[in-house]
């Protein structure tokens, strides 16, 4: 019987074409010893098995997997990781992937729950932040990670590249939206009814009443760029304010959760004595010690 994958198994690559061989070889002189898990018709743990069975003309034999949607993504992190050879960097996309196919991952950020996972990947939260950018800017380059065809940090510094360069381009774009509709604003009718017939934009059809009305247009320029500088001034506090606030979010988890660190009372004595009666007295207001 042939089976597909199920998408969490998928987050891992599968074995070369010559292990593939090898444990096909195995399989047929020593018979599957594991038989392969099933969950929803598709084949949770053990796609090298069942492709080596097929390939060794052996009949496989199938295990169903009992649990929940939660409970079979638990089960293949754990599996994998536990068995696997991969590298720091394959291991932390494969668990990207898994999160993702599992529908984990919403507007950047992992689902909240989501550190107890990779504490049962040993993956730490750098790592899951580099892959959850990688993730949100290029799925390719997640595969490629997971595949070890490149570094997770080289993967990473290529998001991040991408990423700024798109808040670039929309930056640059709205700056162009709103010197059009400035311009248009300050245009005499007659100027602005124009656009279109005998001016491509209304930034041409200013300048040109420009050309005509120097002085004018000198006191609108004023006007237009201080107005711009009010709300380049704006949009940089407000993104002051939205790194702070995310800043604050991602480490949100580590203080909710810190009542199941096993290291809890390391950290708490590393703190200086004013942060951390800080710290005590917002866990005690928000029952984090007892949630």
């Amino acid at each position: 019987m042939t089976l597909a994958a199920h998408p969490y198994a998928d987050a891992w690559p599968m074995l070369s074409k010559d292990e593939l061989a090898e444990l096909a070889d195995d399989i047929k002189a020593n018979g599957l010893r594991n038989p392969i898990v099933i969950y929803n018709n598709t084949v949770l743990d053990g796609r090298n098995r069942h492709a080596a069975c097929l390939l060794a003309s052996v009949e496989p034999t199938f295990t169903k997997f009992d649990g929940d949607d939660d409970a079979a993504l638990a089960f293949v992190q754990s599996v994998n990781n536990a068995r696997r050879h991969q590298s720091k960097g394959s291991l932390a996309a494969s668990w990207a992937l898994s999160m993702l196919a599992a529908g984990k991952r919403d507007n950047g950020r992992w689902e909240y729950g989501a550190a107890k996972s990779n504490d049962r990947n040993n993956l730490n939260r750098k790592d899951a932040a580099q892959v959850g950018l990688i993730a949100d800017v290029d799925g390719g380059l997640l595969l490629e990670v997971r595949d070890d065809r490149l570094a997770l940090d080289a993967a990473y510094q290529r998001a991040r590249g991408l990423r700024d360069a798109e808040q670039e381009l929309l930056a640059e774009q709205e700056r162009i939206e709103a010197e059009e509709a400035s311009a248009l604003a300050s245009l005499p009718a007659e100027y602005a009814d124009a656009i279109g017939a005998t001016y491509s934009s209304a930034r041409v059809a200013f300048a040109a009443w420009e050309d005509t009305n120097r002085a004018e247009a000198a006191r609108l320029r004023k006007e237009r760029e201080r107005a711009q500088q009010a709300k380049r001034d704006h949009d940089e506090g407000m993104k002051r304010e939205a790194q702070t606030l995310s800043h604050w979010t991602t480490h949100y988890s580590l203080a909710a959760n810190l009542r199941d660190y096993p290291y809890r009372d390391e950290v708490l004595a590393a703190m200086l004595p004013r942060y951390r009666a800080e710290f005590l007295a917002l866990e005690a207001a928000n029952d984090w010690r007892t949630a």
